[in-house]
């Protein structure tokens, strides 16, 4: 039976080495990953963003369709889809500049939202936070906008 050698240099291992860091080694979000942040302290972090227009206490995306969003969101939410937050980008300096980026779906089991806070999570945005009670809690208790009504009716 032929006997099979192996021929390894140094320079080999290391470049081996260095290709599996960068290949093998990229960080990946989970489900795990994902914090979620109860109605009362969006609401607190809402009054308080208020109260301080251009301040940046927090920043909420509706990643629903623009047709549910449209129909109604919570009063200035940002309409931002997955898609719009491609993997490699650089970070909007904008939407990095909030304390706490808050994305909500329409309801518990929406699965719109979990998409964004994980892709968010994976371009290194601090301060994410999933809001899991989503559009039909706050509803139940707080004013919604919708395209036709701005008042918050």
């Amino acid at each position: 039976m032929p006997q099979i050698t192996f021929h390894s240099s140094p320079a080999r291992i290391v470049s081996a080495g260095i290709l599996f860091g960068l290949v093998g080694c990229t960080s990946t979000v989970s489900d795990k990953d994902i914090k979620t942040i109860p109605l009362s302290d969006v609401r607190t972090y809402y009054v308080l963003q208020q109260r301080e227009p251009g301040g940046t206490i927090i920043v909420l995306i509706d990643p629903r369709t623009s047709a549910a969003y449209q129909a109604a969101h919570i009063p200035g939410a940002r309409n931002m889809k997955l898609p719009e937050f491609k993997r490699g980008d650089a970070r909007d300096p904008e939407l990095e500049a909030f304390d706490r980026i808050v994305v909500y779906g329409q309801h518990p089991g929406d699965y719109f939202a979990p998409g964004v806070v994980k892709r968010l999570l994976e371009l290194g945005y601090d301060g994410v936070w999933f809001y899991a009670g989503g559009l039909d809690e706050w509803a139940r208790v707080y004013n919604i906008e919708s395209a036709d009504t701005e008042d918050g009716s």
